[in-house]
C-alpha cells in the first residue's frame, strides 16, 4: 500500500490518527489531531523522527510487521504451527 511505501521512506512521517493505523508504527510516526492543537509539537518531533536511525527503525517494523513475507509468514504458521 502506499501508506507503507511512505513508512519507508527517508524523513518524517506525519498522520491522522485514522482507524487502521498500525500499532507497530504509532511510536515511529507523528499523529496530528484533527483539530490540529498539537501541529507544533508534531513539527517539533518531526526532526527527531527523520533521523537516519529513526527512519531505519521504521523501515525494519515495516520489513518485519508489515511485508508481504511477513504477511504470508503469519498464513502459513497459522496453518502449520510447527
Amino acid at each position: 500500500s502506499k501508506f507503507f511505501n511512505i513508512l519507508c521512506a527517508p524523513g518524517s512521517v506525519v498522520v491522522n490518527d485514522f482507524y487502521a493505523l498500525p500499532g507497530t508504527v504509532r511510536d515511529h510516526v507523528c499523529i496530528i489531531k484533527d483539530d490540529l492543537s498539537n501541529l507544533a509539537a508534531c513539527l517539533l518531533s518531526a526532526i527527531d523522527l527523520s533521523s537516519p536511525e529513526s527512519v531505519n527503525a521504521r523501515r525494519e517494523i515495516v520489513r518485519a510487521k508489515h511485508s508481504w513475507r511477513s504477511c504470508i509468514a503469519q498464513v502459513i504458521h497459522f496453518f502449520d504451527p510447527k
